[in-house]
């Protein structure tokens, strides 16, 4: 996690980009589960971003449950 937060606060998207592609299917709830609030919308802009490109649609839906399961009830 300590990775992607770091790389969310550099606000490189080739350095996000990075760490993004290399956490492990199995570790994305973890990792959105203890994602510090400040950073979600950046996530949340990052993966839209995924999506616009069309680039692993799967991959960047797993990651939106896990936001939305672990954190939604902070977007109402």
């Amino acid at each position: 996690m300590t990775a992607l937060v770091l790389a969310l606060r550099l606000n490189l998207a080739e350095v996000t980009d990075t760490v993004y592609r290399c956490i492990p299917i199995a570790s994305v709830p973890l990792i959105v589960a203890h994602m510090p609030e400040m950073l979600l919308l950046k996530l949340l802009q990052f993966l839209a971003t995924e999506i616009e490109n069309g680039r692993e649609i799967h991959w960047v839906m797993l990651w939106l449950e896990s936001v939305l399961k672990y954190h939604g009830i902070k977007f109402s």
